[in-house]
C-alpha cells in the first residue's frame, strides 16, 4: 500500500528555506544534540535520516512511503512498518555493520583495551554517539557547504545505530539496574529490553521495520566486532582496514573522537543540571530522582576520565560550564567561539528535559 504522507503544516516548505540548518548552528550540540542536529540530512536515496522522527520537526520532509503490516512475533505485530526505508537501509546492512565495528574498535583502542574485548553498556553508549558524530563532525568541521545527501552506507548505519543510542538513553531515564555499571549486555537481552519498553514504536501506530534476527545481529556486531561469526561479510581484516574505512568519512580520527567525547560529556552535564533543578523544585522527589542522579554521576565521571586532562572543566555555574564546553567543541571544529548564550535558550533546553523528567517521576 503506497501512500503520500501529506504535511499537516502546509507553510513548512515555505518557512524552511529561511531557517538555518541545525548542523550550521554554532550551538548545535547544546541546542539539538548529535542525533537531532543531523537527522534532517538525507541519504543518496532522498530519504531523511530521521524519517518521520526528524527533528527539529519543521525540517521534516514528507516523501512517498510504502507501508505494510508488521508480521514479527513481538510488540510490533500488526502495526505499520516503513517498507521504503527498510529496503533502502537493508541494502547496506553489512556496510553499516562494518562502520559500527570500525567505530567500536577505535573506541576500544582509545580506552586502552583489546578490540577483542566485549564493550560494556557505557561503552556502547559512547560507540553509538561516536557513530552519530561521524556525520555531525563531517558537517560541522567542513570549511565549505556540503551537499545534503550522505553516502547510503553511512545513512544506513545512522538508522541502525540509533537503536543502541535509544536503548542506552531509555535505560538511563529509567535508572535501570543494567546501566548502573559499565558491564556487557548480550544482544538478545538488549533486544528484549527494547521490545518490552516499546522502543520499536513510533508515532501514528508505526514501528521499526527491521526483523528480529537482523536487529540482534547488528547489536551482536557492536558487542563482538570481528569475532562475530558473520564478520567475513564485512571485508575488514585488520586494524588498518577499519582505520582506513573511518578516514573515508572524517579527515582526523583523533579530532572526530574527541568531538564525540565532548558532546557526550556535555549531554551528561546537562542531564545532571536538570536533575539537580528538579530536586530543588520539588524536594520530595529526591528519593525518586536519586537513582537517576547516581547513574548520571557515575557515567559523567567515566566520560571525564576518558577525556583526560586536556579538557577538564573547572567547577563553574551551569551557564558558564555550557559555554566552556561548547567552545571546546567549536575550537576543535576551527569555528569562532561564543561569548554568551541567551537565557531563553538555556531555559528552553532545560525545561524541555525537565518536563520529560517530571513525567518519569510521576510514572514512579
Amino acid at each position: 500500500m503506497k501512500q503520500w504522507i501529506s504535511s499537516s503544516r502546509p507553510l513548512k516548505p515555505l518557512i524552511r528555506p529561511l531557517l538555518q540548518n541545525p548542523w550550521e548552528n554554532k550551538l548545535m550540540e547544546f541546542r539539538f544534540g548529535l542525533w537531532s542536529g543531523v537527522s534532517a540530512l538525507q541519504g543518496e536515496d532522498g530519504r531523511q535520516l530521521g524519517e518521520g522522527n526528524t527533528r527539529p520537526e519543521i525540517f521534516s520532509r514528507h516523501v512517498p512511503t510504502d507501508f505494510s503490516s508488521c508480521k514479527y512475533k513481538d510488540s510490533r505485530n500488526g502495526k505499520l512498518i516503513n517498507v521504503s526505508a527498510l529496503r533502502s537501509a537493508m541494502g547496506h546492512f553489512y556496510q553499516a555493520c562494518a562502520i559500527t565495528v570500525a567505530v567500536r574498535n577505535y573506541h576500544m583502542m582509545k580506552t586502552n583495551r583489546s578490540v577483542t574485548d566485549v564493550p560494556g553498556i557505557w561503552d556502547l553508549h559512547m560507540i553509538s554517539r561516536a557513530s552519530l558524530a561521524l556525520i555531525a563532525y563531517r558537517y560541522r568541521a567542513s570549511d565549505h557547504p556540503l551537499h545534503e545527501q550522505l553516502p547510503n552506507d553511512l545513512a544506513s548505519q545512522y538508522k541502525f545505530v540509533t537503536g543502541i543510542f535509544m536503548i542506552c538513553q531509555k535505560m538511563k531515564d529509567q535508572a535501570h539496574e543494567a546501566i548502573s555499571r559499565n558491564e556487557p549486555i548480550s544482544a538478545p537481552e538488549l533486544y528484549e529490553y527494547a521490545d518490552s519498553n516499546d522502543l520499536f514504536n513510533s508515532d501514528g501506530n508505526r514501528v521499526c521495520a527491521g526483523s528480529c534476527s537482523k536487529i540482534i545481529e547488528f547489536l551482536d556486531f557492536a558487542n563482538q566486532g570481528l569475532k562475530h561469526p558473520e564478520s567475513a561479510k564485512l571485508e575488514l581484516k585488520d586494524t588498518e582496514d577499519y582505520l582506513a574505512l573511518l578516514r573515508t568519512y572524517v579527515s582526523s580520527l583523533d579530532d572526530w573522537y574527541r568531538y564525540a567525547q565532548l558532546a557526550n560529556e556535555l549531554d551528561c552535564f546537562i542531564e545532571l543540571e536538570v536533575l539537580r533543578r528538579q530536586v530543588e523544585k520539588a524536594p520530595n522527589s529526591k528519593e525518586c530522582i536519586q537513582p537517576l542522579l547516581d547513574i548520571s554521576r557515575a557515567q559523567h565521571s567515566y566520560w571525564l576520565e576518558l577525556l583526560g586532562e586536556t579538557d577538564r572543566f573547572d567547577a563553574v555555574g551551569f551557564k558558564q560550564g555550557v559555554i566552556k564546553r561548547q567552545n571546546a567543541m567549536l575550537k576543535l571544529l576551527n569555528k569562532p567561539l561564543i561569548k554568551s548564550i541567551p537565557n531563553r535558550l538555556i531555559n528552553s533546553r532545560l525545561n524541555g528535559i525537565t518536563d520529560h523528567t517530571e513525567k518519569l517521576v510521576a510514572a514512579g
